[in-house]
């Protein structure tokens, strides 16, 4: 039984080695730099932040211009609402 233990843990230790070395790509040190600058937290952060405030920077321009708006209703009065309408007090 210990032998079959012993056997099962050396397989699967040789096959996650073997797995592991499947991905030989190494990666330079002009790679990781490039990797790194362009998955930067603070760059995106940044750059996020510039969004906003050209967004905020549109609005504010936006709100200089007047505004307009403007409603209407249709209301409609049978014969009965007309002669309660202009009935004299």
């Amino acid at each position: 039984m210990k032998r079959f233990i012993l056997f099962t843990f050396c397989l699967l230790m040789a096959s996650t080695l073997w797995a592991q070395q499947s991905n030989t790509y190494q990666f330079s040190l002009e790679d990781c730099i490039r990797y790194a600058f362009a998955n930067s937290l603070e760059r995106k952060s940044l750059a996020l932040t510039g969004k906003s405030l050209e967004t905020s920077y549109e609005q504010s321009k936006l709100q200089r211009l007047p505004s307009l708006s403007a409603s209407s209703s249709l209301r409609r009065y049978t014969l009965a609402n007309a002669h309660s309408f202009f009935r004299k007090p």
